[in-house]
């Protein structure tokens, strides 16, 4: 999953949508997401290797077609320390550096919930599913929705974490209340990924240095132990597909909550 072959990004996003895919953002299950069949994609041939990307975010990218059947969950589910199941749903995926987006989602279909806590103790999962088999999730990126110079700026300022588990009790330090974006890589059997994402209130109580000295305290004089990961800032990758969608996601999230960075 290290390598990708080099997307020729030079057509504009295509206005086409599969009715299989329609609604995959608002569904009220887990089932797994049919990909095969998907007539109304268009495929794009891969350039060679040592191409140069012309990727533009001002042109989006390309619906193509990726060789193969396979059935990827609808949604990634977090769910929070107060129990509640979030339902961050599938946006693209990709195979053999084919990028395929789903249908775009519009400002009315947005998938919003609420955390509360700086520190956030959570669990990634799958649910009613029994499609391929998942290896992990191989990258986070978590970033506030506001005011930007460019997208590019935006992905920069955002958090990133990398290789979390599933199924087990993590946490992750959170950086700004409010609206924040969530974008997930989540790698499957075959070297296939699929982009899911969501948007997020951090509705947290205090500062984020009060949150920070109060988990010191339960560490030290508590004896309270926390899967933290360790997050850093993004080093963005041009050619690098998880790169590319991320930053058609971050344009199309700030246009939509009033915060026009893109054409």
């Amino acid at each position: 999953m290290e390598s990708y072959g080099t997307i020729s990004l030079r057509s504009s996003i295509s206005t086409t949508t599969n009715n299989n895919l329609n609604n995959s953002s608002s569904s009220g299950n887990n089932s797994p997401l049919p990909l095969n069949n998907i007539s109304n994609l268009s495929t794009q041939s891969l350039p060679n290797q040592d191409t140069q990307s012309d990727f533009d975010v001002q042109q989006g990218l390309p619906l193509s077609r990726t060789i193969g059947i396979y059935d990827l969950p609808k949604n990634i589910v977090l769910t929070d320390d107060n129990g509640k199941n979030n339902k961050i749903p599938i946006r693209a995926f990709f195979s053999e550096g084919l990028i395929t987006q789903l249908e775009k989602p519009s400002v009315n279909k947005q998938v919003k919930f609420k955390l509360d806590d700086w520190n956030q103790n959570m669990i990634f999962s799958l649910q009613d599913f029994s499609g391929l088999n998942i290896v992990n999730i191989k990258n986070i990126l978590v970033g506030q929705i506001k005011s930007y110079d460019s997208v590019e700026d935006a992905l920069e300022d955002a958090t990133y974490w990398k290789n979390i588990p599933l199924n087990e009790e993590i946490m992750l330090r959170f950086e700004n209340k409010g609206l924040n974006f969530i974008i997930l890589e989540v790698t499957f059997q075959n070297g296939i990924s699929g982009i899911y994402h969501a948007i997020f209130n951090l509705d947290a109580y205090g500062s984020e240095s009060d949150a920070d000295d109060l988990l010191d305290y339960r560490m030290d004089k508590e004896n309270a132990n926390y899967n933290i990961i360790d997050d850093s800032k993004p080093k963005i990758e041009v050619n690098n597909p998880f790169w590319q969608i991320s930053q058609i996601i971050v344009c199309e999230d700030l246009k939509y909550n009033g915060f026009r960075v893109c054409g």
